[in-house]
């Protein structure tokens, strides 16, 4: 929660709304005790009273702007006959703002330095080579074709070919040049 001082103006002069030579001089006059404070315009219709009120609203942040903000409504640019001034502490409540994510996945972001308690390294098995395959292959070098499984009643036989050279499997060939199709 923010806390914020609001001086909120009713019934002001209605130069300020339409004159801004005057408005702008009304601001400066605010922004020399705070120089964040917002100022709203605001041209309200009473639906009770059937009548238009001119409203002022001005948020500001300066600790002791209280004071100074009453010495500037008494002027003669806000001041009109039926003014009203109303001054109050606005909270603003945060939760309705946008706010970065929790950040509760850093382990899986970021390993950490030293690993968890309990954790021991897993002894890998060494892979299997398949010395016949590995056999063959070293066959296949020498010669055109090797077998490898022979023929039996249940499976057939597998047998290894030498690849031809891939450039006459393949010829280079330039593919033909197409045009765009229109839009």
């Amino acid at each position: 929660m923010v806390l914020e001082e609001v001086l909120e103006l009713r019934n002001v002069n209605q130069e300020i709304f339409s004159d801004k030579n005057i408005r702008v001089i009304f601001e400066n006059l605010i922004n020399k005790i705070d120089t964040d404070a917002k100022i709203r315009y605001e041209n309200l219709r009473i639906i009770i009273y059937a009548s238009s009120s001119l409203n002022l609203r001005i948020i500001y942040h300066y600790f002791n702007g209280l004071s100074l903000m009453k010495n500037i409504i008494n002027c003669d640019i806000v001041n009109s006959s039926d003014s009203q001034r109303h001054f109050s502490n606005a909270e603003i409540d945060e939760d309705y703002l946008l706010k970065p994510p929790i950040n509760d996945k850093l382990y899986f972001i970021s390993p950490p330095s030293s690993p968890p308690e309990g954790w021991k390294p897993i002894q890998e098995p060494r892979p299997i080579i398949d010395e016949e395959l590995r056999l063959a292959l070293s066959k296949l070098i020498h010669s055109d074709k090797v077998e490898l499984v022979s023929n039996n009643n249940n499976y057939p036989s597998i047998v290894l070919h030498k690849c031809e050279d891939s450039k006459s499997i393949f010829p280079n060939v330039k593919p033909a040049k197409t045009f765009m199709p229109p839009r």
